[in-house]
């Protein structure tokens, strides 16, 4: 009986309530949530300290570390991409011991181990985490495509896969064509991190596993 009572009373409320004060159907909008990302992302921490990509004194990774082309979101693939380098040696069949950007997190972790070379425009490196986990790169620059077009990773004599593209697939300005975009979760696998984001403050944190 209650029930009932409640229900009437509702139903002579609706009735009785004047149309002009119902909301118009027309004027109600379908609520969406997009999820938006930050294009880039200006900041990188490492186990709690700012990482400036200035350890060895290298121009060519500082100013990759500040062009804002560093850390970007590529909304085809849905995920953020690093830069790294695979520089092209300075005159024809140089060797340089010039730290990239692996070497840079390397020094940065404090790494037993670490070594690399570039002669020929083909660059190799190997390091070490954890006294365990042994990384070998080969990567290989073409002067006439002017691109990489070799970046393999082994990790204990194992083939590790892991999603790079040419400099050129995001950008057409040939800034940084002897570099590639390698995934935050591939890269990450480099180092054996793990990575958060905070969107608000454009940074992102890696920690060591």
């Amino acid at each position: 009986m209650f029930r009932k009572l409640i229900l009437l009373c509702l139903f002579l409320l609706v009735v009785c309530t004047p149309q002009s004060e119902l909301p118009s159907t027309e004027s109600i909008q379908p609520q969406t949530i997009e999820t938006t990302y930050p294009e880039t992302l200006n900041k990188i921490y490492v186990n709690g300290e700012e990482m400036l990509y200035n350890l060895d004194n290298n121009s060519t990774v500082e100013d990759i570390y500040n062009s804002g082309r560093n850390v970007v979101y590529n909304k085809n693939y849905g995920s953020y991409f690093i830069l790294c380098t695979v520089e092209k040696p300075y005159a024809e069949g140089e060797t340089t011991n010039a730290r990239r950007v692996i070497g840079e997190y390397i020094l940065k972790l404090k790494t037993m181990y670490w070594c690399e070379s570039m002669v020929e425009n083909k660059y190799d490196a190997h390091w070490q985490i954890k006294l365990k986990y042994n990384y070998n790169l080969h990567a290989e620059y073409s002067p006439e495509q002017d691109k990489v077009i070799a970046y393999n990773v082994t990790l204990n004599d194992e083939p590790l896969a892991v999603n790079w593209y040419p400099y050129s697939d995001f950008y057409s300005d040939n800034l940084f064509n002897d570099c590639i975009y390698l995934s935050i979760e591939d890269f990450c696998k480099l180092f054996q991190f793990n990575y958060t984001i905070d969107y608000d403050k454009k940074s992102i944190y890696f920690t060591s596993l």
